[in-house]
């Protein structure tokens, strides 16, 4: 039952920050993932458009592919807290990321 409960949580917490960044308009326009109304169509589109305008205008375009399907695994969590607190996430949200991560390092 916990698990469940846990899921629904996080579910709830993932809802309420990403409404918090669109508000405040946090995320970039060119980080498509993870946003309504957006794919890797629509990333690979841009890419694309972009690269074709350097073409034309006579400049290089390039490119760097990179896998970061696993990158959220490393990213440190101190630092996460720090980029919550930078986006304007109160004490009290912060506190719910330390505890939720004290007891992922105590199972």
């Amino acid at each position: 039952m916990l698990p469940i409960l846990g899921c629904t949580l996080e579910k709830l917490v993932s809802t309420q920050l990403y409404n918090y960044c669109d508000e405040h308009d946090i995320l970039p326009p060119e980080q498509f993932g993870f946003r309504k109304h957006s794919s890797c169509d629509m990333a690979l589109f841009a890419a694309t458009d972009s690269w074709m305008k350097s073409v034309d205008s006579g400049s290089y375009a390039g490119a760097l592919l990179v896998d970061l399907s696993k990158a959220f695994d490393t990213v440190p969590h101190q630092l996460l807290l720090f980029e919550l607190r930078d986006i304007g996430c109160n004490t009290e949200v912060l506190t719910c990321f330390v505890l939720k991560e004290e007891n992922n390092n105590n199972a």
